[in-house]
């Protein structure tokens, strides 16, 4: 029969496509499916309107075939119609007792189990296609019921139960698939934004009041893995003043101020950390940067040596984000005049290597096997939460903590720090876990449970591109996991690779593009997104950012060529009429600045627009409009930026900020 000889291509189609969900489709595979796809509908459509009543063995197998055909064709409304009544029948069947050793019951026939299984999977994907979530959810624990083994199934529950709100248990099943298939990339790539999205979700949970602080902290902590140091900054001024000893606050403010470009009052901070938590990485490693500024390497010397006896371990972390950008901007221009002994020394390797984004290595000798001291013992166990101790301490507090029965939630907190801090994010995550169960509006619990699981989202990552190292869609995943983090040294890296594993593709140049932007590279950013523009004529995005980029030449003219190229429905559209006003504006056509302006009054929420209209009202001459927009202006910012005095003033003395044309630097 017609039916029986397509039943390879189908599941074979069926395999391809849902590989393909994994792996990313090719566009030219697609279309030379397509053809086929259609043609067994037809075929298997037709055997079943000669059929008649459907019921035959035969017929209910095209009946599961022809459902996994439509969905192919995302036809899935169809074959939801094809597949209800055959998933319906084996549930009937199986409520009635039908024996599983009746060879005429199809329904629990071994020979059939397995299209079966598949059928389930479809029914599940084509309602989650349909955002239909409970029912996909049924539909593919069924599936995975009668094959606890498909990947296919389990990767589409968790997704899901993610869009569902139910992150952890889309977690676990993502979890569990990578002990199934550890070496399913997709199966890491989930879990590692499953990890994540629980970072964010743990951070954003009700805490004690009297411990706000540590979780304002954890906010500063993610402003600064965004990139956003002036965010930060607003933050940890506050905290400093409202919470001066808390661990950490001096040394996160002053790597906002350094990544601002303030290496005094950054270096301020760093050493008032030390005075509270003399063993912090942070602070150790940011006197190595404002000391390098400033030429003087012996301290830079002396500050990695202290790192690499007391932390290796969490110098080697810190070694995988980039230096802070004046730190590279003074080095590439050759202003910072290293000795001779310095750069033959293995601290002055560890900088050339950091510097150079080329593999770095704790090399400077330490005795790893040394023991932990009575002294250490105890200052370990008395140590407050989030003070830094040295690797050797932590290793000593850990055993004496683990040695006993039952821990306080002093205790508790102290141990998870240990292991995370170690690097054993699974056992910190665990730990964090049986503080937060006793304690769930413990901040500290939140803190190391969010701290857990963002590391262990990390390793996800890092996980993928090893298994993977030659996919395309890996190496762009990874790109915009490290764009997201203002790691853009590591971004370039990966979508350069993806590009060269990979068609030519607008997205991949688009995304490489703007990473070379917001490095400065302006020269190869332009060509990117250049190419971008061959390959996508129309895209907003790439509009936008080139004409972002010829703004900041100063090249008027090509800036507005591009902005005014960006659709009213873009999510740029803001951004672009504020970089078009203010090329018109500096022609001279400040009429068309006014009015771009004003066509976007609507999408102002910290009061830019209005800026930029006061200053343009002035310079016409409309005084009136002038007073008005910028009375706007103030009352927007001030509410966006939910600050007071003090702190803007804090702001203003040790960043010198205030610029006429940049309303963000208050």
């Amino acid at each position: 029969m017609l039916y029986k000889s397509n039943l390879p291509i189908v599941f074979l189609l069926l395999a391809f496509q849902l590989a393909a969900q994994v792996v990313g489709p090719s566009a030219s595979s697609e279309s030379q499916n397509s053809e086929q796809l259609l043609r067994t509908a037809e075929s298997y459509e037709k055997f079943l309107h000669e059929a008649g009543d459907g019921t035959s063995e035969s017929a209910i197998e095209v009946q599961e075939q022809l459902g996994a055909v439509y969905y192919l064709l995302h036809r899935y409304n169809d074959s939801l119609a094809v597949l209800k009544p055959v998933l319906r029948a084996q549930v009937n069947a199986k409520s009635s007792g039908n024996s599983p050793t009746d060879p005429t019951n199809h329904f629990d026939s071994s020979k059939c189990r397995s299209l079966q299984a598949q059928s389930w999977l479809v029914s599940g994907l084509d309602y989650l296609e349909l955002n239909q979530l409970a029912d996909a959810t049924r539909s593919l624990r069924h599936a995975i019921s009668m094959q606890p083994n498909s990947a296919n199934a389990r990767l589409a529950l968790g997704d899901a139960l993610a869009r569902s709100g139910h992150m952890q248990d889309a977690a676990r099943e993502y979890e569990n698939q990578t002990r199934l298939t550890p070496s399913l990339a997709d199966a890491w790539y989930k879990l590692g934004l499953a990890h994540g999205e629980i970072s964010v979700e743990t951070s954003r949970q009700q805490i004690n009041p009297a411990q706000r602080s540590i979780i304002e902290q954890l906010n500063a902590e993610e402003l600064l893995a965004k990139g956003d140091s002036l965010g930060a900054a607003r933050t940890l001024f506050r905290l400093q003043r409202e919470s001066p000893s808390e661990p950490e606050v001096h040394a996160q403010l002053g790597s906002a101020l350094l990544a601002l470009g303030y290496p005094k009052a950054a270096q301020s901070h760093f050493q008032q950390e030390l005075i509270q938590n003399p063993e912090s990485p942070l602070a150790h490693l940011g006197l190595v940067q404002t000391s390098a500024v400033e030429n003087d390497w012996p301290t830079v010397t002396s500050e990695l040596e202290k790192l690499s006896a007391s932390n290796r371990h969490e110098l080697l972390r810190q070694l995988e984000f980039p230096p802070a950008g004046l730190v590279i901007q003074a080095w590439s221009k050759g202003q910072m005049n290293t000795t001779q002994s310095f750069t033959d020394s293995p601290a002055g390797a560890i900088w050339t290597s950091w510097l150079s984004d080329s593999n770095v290595v704790a090399s400077i000798s330490a005795d790893e096997k040394s023991s932990a001291t009575p002294a250490c013992t105890t200052q370990a166990s008395e140590a407050a939460p989030g003070i830094w101790l040295t690797e050797q301490c932590y290793a000593a507090l850990s055993r004496q903590l683990k040695s006993k029965a039952k821990l306080t939630a002093r205790e508790q907190i102290k141990l998870t720090e240990a292991e995370f801090r170690m690097g054993d994010y699974d056992a910190a995550l665990r730990s964090a876990k049986l503080l937060y169960a006793a304690e769930p509006h413990n901040a500290w619990a939140l803190y190391w449970l969010s701290k857990s699981h963002d590391a262990l989202a990390e390793e996800c990552f890092l996980k993928v591109a090893a298994l993977n190292p030659d996919s395309a869609r890996v190496h762009q995943m990874l790109a915009e996991h490290y764009s997201k983090l203002s790691d853009y040294p590591k971004a370039k890296s990966e979508f350069q690779q993806a590009i060269r594993l990979s068609p030519p593709s607008p997205d991949l140049h688009l995304g490489l593009g703007t990473v070379l932007s917001r490095s400065g590279d302006l020269a190869q950013a332009e060509r990117e997104l250049k190419t971008t523009l061959e390959l996508s004529p129309t895209s907003a995005f790439a509009h936008y950012e080139l004409g972002h980029l010829y703004v900041q030449q100063n090249q008027w003219s090509q800036a507005i060529e591009h902005l005014r190229q960006v659709p009213g429905d873009s999510t740029v559209l803001l951004s672009a009429r504020l970089d078009l006003a203010k090329a018109e504006s500096a022609l001279g056509e400040n009429s068309k600045a006014i009015n771009d302006l004003v066509s976007v009054e609507s999408l102002d929420k910290d009061g830019e627009v209005y800026y930029r209209l006061a200053n343009l009202y002035r310079t016409v001459g409309d005084t009136s409009r002038a007073h008005d927009a910028l009375i706007t202006f103030k009352e927007r910012r001030a509410a966006s930026l939910q600050t007071d005095t003090d702190e803007l003033g804090a702001l203003e003395r040790e960043q010198e900020l205030v610029q006429p044309d940049n309303p963000q630097r208050p």
